[in-house]
């Protein structure tokens, strides 16, 4: 009895753990996350800002979901009339494509070909009952307004017409798919979305103890950036812009008019929703994608 008292214990201490920031996070803005309203979160998400660690039990939830969403991979593979490819053949990793000097990324789950020339692209999503109620009843455009500025883009990108949104409800293992077409206007809005967060961003609440903000995971990067201690990189770095017709995520110096590689004396961390400007004319421009 002791020892099942101990593990018990054990298992509520850790929830407590795990708190802090993420050094290790992504640094570009994902068509996972474009649909995010708040364009100051995009673009710390650009420049790799650290996140909040989530909560032990929100990262069992993440992988529970990522664990379903290889079994709705099993089961339309064991199906016809379509054929579904979940990697890419020539990379052996998931389907990417990028935009932007390869600072816009977007990852498929997959692509469901009904001909050879008929391809959808697939997103999976897992939801508990009451969000997945939502998408059957409502659509995906009004219940989950963020999934479809993700297929949206991810149509624009890879140049497909056309996309398949199926979900598996959490609770019950019920499934429901929406075909999403390419939208011009949607695509419109998240393009001059993600120019404003390059270049223009703003936070979307006054303050930090907005609902919007109390569940973000760049809610300390954001709002209290004296406490991030992560190693001096220059896209991290108040000067610095992204180089919008380069490859390889790469970054221009505004205050020394060159290409950004190792930090400098002159580096100041980025504490503020814009960046300084800079005098640097391919960082400046628009470029189309």
């Amino acid at each position: 009895m002791t020892d099942l008292i101990q593990i018990v214990t054990l298992l509520q201490n850790m929830e407590e753990c795990d708190t802090g920031l993420r050094v290790n996070t992504r640094s570009y803005i994902g068509a996972s996350i474009v649909g995010n309203d708040c364009t100051q979160y995009l673009h710390l998400s650009l420049r790799g800002f650290p996140e909040d660690r989530p909560t032990p039990k929100l990262q069992r939830i993440f992988s529970v979901g990522h664990a379903l969403e290889d079994i709705v991979v099993d089961d339309l593979k064991a199906h016809q009339p379509f054929r579904i490819s979940a990697l890419d053949e020539l990379t052996g990793k998931q389907y990417e494509y990028t935009a932007l000097g390869d600072h816009l990324v977007c990852h498929l789950d997959g692509i469901l070909y009904f001909d050879p020339d008929d391809a959808y692209v697939l997103e999976i999503k897992t939801m508990n009952k009451s969000k997945f109620n939502a998408f059957e009843k409502k659509g995906v455009k009004v219940s989950h307004p963020q999934y479809f500025a993700q297929v949206s883009l991810a149509m624009h990108l890879s140049g497909m017409k056309n996309s398949l949104i199926l979900a598996i409800c959490k609770d019950d293992c019920r499934y429901h798919a929406e075909i999403v077409s390419y939208d011009e206007l949607e695509v419109a809005s998240l393009r001059a979305k993600i120019a404003r967060a390059i270049s223009k961003p703003e936070r979307i609440a006054p303050n930090p103890t907005d609902w919007r903000c109390r569940g973000c995971f760049k809610r300390t990067s954001c709002w209290h950036p004296q406490e991030v201690e992560a190693p001096a990189v220059c896209r991290m770095c108040k000067h610095s812009q992204p180089d919008l017709y380069g490859q390889d995520k790469a970054w221009l110096c505004g205050l020394h008019d060159r290409s950004a590689v190792n930090p400098c004396e002159d580096y100041e961390m980025l504490t503020t929703a814009t960046p300084a400007s800079t005098t640097t004319a391919a960082a400046t421009r628009s470029p189309g994608f």
